[in-house]
């Protein structure tokens, strides 16, 4: 309860967020503390922090948490996403058998993988195909692509770690042999999968967005792949279509929506304002003669959370 009166918090009787300045931070940050010493606790104890109904219970607080994190300080999300997951990771087999509990342990599992995607991590979470369909409210479509996405995480952390780069070589018609070679054919060769009444459970906003979800995270993989291969100003012009396609993408789903089923982005105005101002650096790095990658940038520049 306690975490909620924190997330409740933010808004004010008009459902606006509050200023920062207006914002009792240390509500925040005393449900932190007990999040953590909850966990703690439990792993102490053995049984209890193994179980998955304590587990799922586990990732809903942090859940809620991680709301409140995003519209306030906005800078340790991952740490939260991440520690609720490394506490809950013996018990995610079971936590994932059980369909009903697919709208608390999917969401941190997709939050964790897109995070580690930019920063080069590996995730905590190794999903195998489901022996059933799965749309989430998160995830839509793409919970096929989830395991996808996580090896190219591992692949992109371990060339880092080896050279902070990958050796290329060239083929006779003009394509790259590398780490990545046979990851980003799997991610091209992708398609969404859905249960047959997927057309009859849905609205057809509902479809359309989740389908055109699928086809913007597929090809931000494959853009993510083209800038693990190239730094910033190799190559551009496939980085410039692969970017182009995935504006096209949402204006044209935007164009076709009715402007009252679409959340407004400014209900976090200072996300937006960090977030162009990253973007503004990668630029004038960019000008400057950086040759460096484009996530060489995010280990230094990025510190707000991805998803929001």
């Amino acid at each position: 309860m306690h975490a909620y009166q924190a997330v409740f918090n933010i808004w004010d009787t008009s459902h606006h967020v509050k200023s920062p300045n207006e914002v009792d931070l240390a509500k925040g940050s005393h449900c932190l503390q007990r999040l953590r010493s909850t966990a703690d606790s439990a792993c102490l104890n053995g049984t209890e922090g193994r179980s998955p109904l304590y587990a799922a219970a586990l990732l809903m607080v942090g859940q809620v948490l991680l709301v409140y994190h995003m519209f306030t300080t906005c800078t340790s999300a991952h740490a939260i996403i991440q520690h609720v997951l490394l506490q809950a990771e013996e018990a995610y087999p079971a936590l994932l058998a059980q369909p009903a509990l697919d709208p608390i342990t999917i969401t941190p599992v997709i939050i964790d993988t897109v995070e580690c995607l930019v920063r080069r991590e590996c995730p905590i979470i190794h999903v195998k195909q489901a022996d059933r369909f799965i749309v989430d409210r998160s995830i839509g479509l793409c919970w096929t692509l989830l395991p996808l996405l996580q090896q190219l995480c591992i692949t992109s952390h371990e060339s880092k770690m080896k050279t902070m780069c990958t050796a290329l070589e060239p083929q006779s018609n003009g394509s790259v042999n590398d780490a990545f070679t046979d990851i980003e054919r799997k991610i091209k060769d992708w398609e969404p999968l859905a249960p047959p009444s997927f057309f009859s459970d849905f609205t057809p906003l509902e479809a359309s967005a989740m389908l055109l979800q699928a086809r913007v995270y597929r090809t931000a993989a494959l853009l993510i792949i083209h800038r693990l291969r190239n730094p910033l100003g190799v190559n551009d012009e496939k980085a410039r279509w692969y970017a182009d396609l995935i504006h096209a993408e949402l204006a044209s789903f935007i164009a076709a929506t009715s402007s009252a089923h679409l959340s407004a982005f400014s209900s976090n105005l200072q996300y937006g304002e960090d977030l162009q101002r990253f973007i503004d650096n990668a630029w004038a790095a960019s000008a400057d003669g950086f040759k460096g990658t484009w996530f060489d940038l995010v280990d230094k520049n990025f510190t707000i959370p991805v998803m929001i």
